[in-house]
């Protein structure tokens, strides 16, 4: 597990913290679009756009875009 980690983190060329850090932005981004898409669900006149556009961003992000 631990050459697993330092091979992914050598990969993506990140510290660790520096891939910490992005791990829980994209984590609190990822909660919050599901929480809006939860409420979408119940009212769909809402957020209609909020959370295709969230993914867009965060697929962006992890792609280096």
């Amino acid at each position: 597990m631990i050459e697993k980690s330092k091979q992914h983190l050598e990969v993506v060329n990140k510290s660790w913290w520096e891939h910490f850090c992005f791990a829980q932005k994209i984590s609190f981004r990822l909660l919050k679009a599901s929480f809006v898409l939860c409420l979408h669900g119940f009212f769909p006149g809402l957020f209609q756009w909020n959370t295709s556009n969230s993914i867009e961003k965060i697929h962006n992000d992890l792609n280096g875009n």
